[in-house]
């Protein structure tokens, strides 16, 4: 499945896409299918580090 990871403050194109494995499934647990997932203000201040609060 794809991931998006935020690996150090920076630029937000610093957000890299990569591919990770299916995480094991147990008996209390459910994997959810995501078609669309969008971006918003509070999602680039984290990955900036700005404002200080946020982190």
């Amino acid at each position: 499945m794809k991931a998006v990871y935020i690996r150090k403050y920076g630029a937000f194109e610093s957000l890299k896409t990569e591919e990770v494995a299916n995480p094991a499934l147990t008996d209390d647990t459910v994997l959810v299918h995501i078609r669309a997932a969008a971006v918003n203000y509070s999602n680039v201040a984290i990955v900036t580090g700005k404002p200080f609060i946020a982190r």
